[in-house]
């Protein structure tokens, strides 16, 4: 069952030079605007910032979102079109929180070499 997420830049730059406060642009634009749109057509998941996904879809249903996103984005989120500096959509395998990798916190089970030297042969 395919998901899809989309990643997107406002220019907040321009935004502010149009006169939008940073509570306009966060709450207003980010936060309503913006939100609106994308779980009208299926990007439900907000797991960070500027980015959403869809939850699995069946198979029939897999590319309404895509098909939905053009005319929603232009029909209810006007501010969000005009100021878009860049926008990606894409197919979504999988999803994982490697939050502990990174803060070199240890997995239960899972051994993580700290020098380069201790990494032994680990094939590449």
């Amino acid at each position: 069952m395919p998901r899809y997420a989309i990643s997107f830049d406002l220019d907040r730059k321009a935004l502010t030079t149009d006169g939008y406060t940073d509570s306009q642009i966060n709450n207003d634009i980010y936060g309503k605007e913006v939100k609106t749109a994308l779980k009208k057509c299926g990007f439900t998941q907000h797991p960070e910032g500027s980015v959403y996904h869809t939850e699995k879809l069946n198979e029939e249903d897999s590319l309404a979102p895509i098909v939905m996103l053009q005319q929603e984005l232009q029909r209810n989120a006007p501010t969000f079109c005009k100021y878009v500096k860049s926008i990606h959509l894409f197919k979504m395998e999988g999803w994982s929180d490697i939050l502990t990798l990174i803060q070199n916190q240890q997995l239960p089970g899972l051994i993580i070499p700290r020098k380069a030297e201790d990494a032994g042969d680990i094939a590449a």
